[in-house]
């Protein structure tokens, strides 16, 4: 069988190699990298969370794992360090019933190429979704009132990681690879 990274990531890297050292544990930030400039989701205010700061959800020029939250078609900026919620804090996301969920963070890739993993924070695993910002321009081919894509994956970090790697060079777009952590309801 063909190797489907063929063509999309660099000749002289042992892509299959290189996945199997990655665990929970790695922290990798290749020197040289910056930020892609995407287009951003539709943001969601973050109210008392943010009392700790926030960076732009492809960021990768934080140190300490980020989580980040998405409710409907809205998605925040990204929390450095953040902690798990307190209830009144959940009460203010959640007052209109809507479902919360809180990802972490794990990895930035853009066209293919990986640009940072961050180590696993969160002692609860959850299953992984890629997160594909808007295009930055007008033109769209997602229908109105969607604000980028977010796709599910599995429940493991390498299958996971390959999964971005791929979607990221074929729509020859960034890709933020995240692993949901907590989903809230107040029903």
């Amino acid at each position: 069988m063909d190797d489907p990274l063929e063509g999309y990531v660099r000749p002289t890297a042992d892509t299959a190699w290189w996945l199997a050292g990655v665990d929970d544990a790695s922290a990798i930030a290749p020197p040289g990298q910056s930020a892609p400039q995407t287009g951003t989701f539709a943001p969601l205010a973050i109210g008392p969370l943010g009392r700790t700061g926030t960076v732009p959800l492809t960021s990768i020029d934080h140190d300490r794992t980020a989580w980040f939250y998405g409710k409907n078609a809205f998605v925040s900026d990204a929390v450095p360090g953040a902690e798990p919620m307190t209830a009144d804090e959940l009460h203010w996301f959640v007052s209109d019933r809507a479902n919360l969920r809180t990802y972490e963070k794990r990895a930035v890739l853009d066209r293919g190429k990986v640009l940072r993993v961050w180590p696993r924070r969160s002692p609860r695993k959850g299953r992984f979704v890629l997160l594909t910002p808007p295009t930055a321009t007008e033109v769209s081919v997602r229908p109105k009132g969607v604000d980028g894509l977010v796709l599910e994956t599995g429940a493991r970090l390498r299958p996971a990681l390959r999964d971005a790697i791929i979607t990221s060079a074929r729509l020859d777009d960034t890709v933020v690879l995240a692993c949901v952590v907590a989903e809230s309801s107040l029903l």
